[in-house]
């Protein structure tokens, strides 16, 4: 049951997301399909309170200055990534987050919709599809490092 709830809170952290929570899930020995599915939903989970609480948080943090620092250069940093599909704001947000890379996950789409001038209505899907391929695509990449592993550890 602890490895569970650790799958779960690794999910729904900002820097681990799923690129986190599944590779943790199946190295506990949680079986296939909820490895791959309590990452995902608990990561999909976090879309909505991001998309309605981030700006108003944003808004309320930037009074104090340290604050406007650390807010202003995370948004220049989440933009910057986010130019180069802003021209296609619906598609590039959902390959955005859909590319397992460190820091283009839900938290940080959810920022670049923002900046992109996306309503949170627009963002959603985008941001939910965006968090199903990139929990396929780490499923993926983790079980075949995991049998690549195996693999040769086993012939030693």
């Amino acid at each position: 049951m602890k490895s569970y709830l650790m799958t779960i809170l690794l999910s729904l952290m900002p820097i681990s997301e799923v690129r986190g929570g599944i590779p943790f899930a199946m190295s506990q020995g949680i079986p296939f399909p909820l490895s791959l599915l309590l990452p995902m939903l608990a990561n999909m989970l976090v879309v909505f309170p991001l998309l309605f609480m981030v700006k108003p948080l944003f808004s309320f943090l930037r009074q104090h200055h340290l604050f406007e620092r650390l807010i202003g250069a995370y948004e220049k940093r989440a933009g910057r990534k986010m130019n180069r599909h802003l021209n296609f704001k619906k598609v590039g947000l959902f390959l955005f987050v859909a590319i397992p890379l460190p820091t283009t996950g839900v938290y940080t789409g959810v920022v670049a919709s923002i900046l992109a001038g996306m309503k949170a209505r627009e963002a959603m899907l985008p941001l939910l599809l965006g968090v199903f391929v990139a929990s396929i695509l780490t499923y993926l990449a983790a079980s075949g490092l995991l049998g690549f592993f195996n693999l040769i550890f086993t012939k030693m």
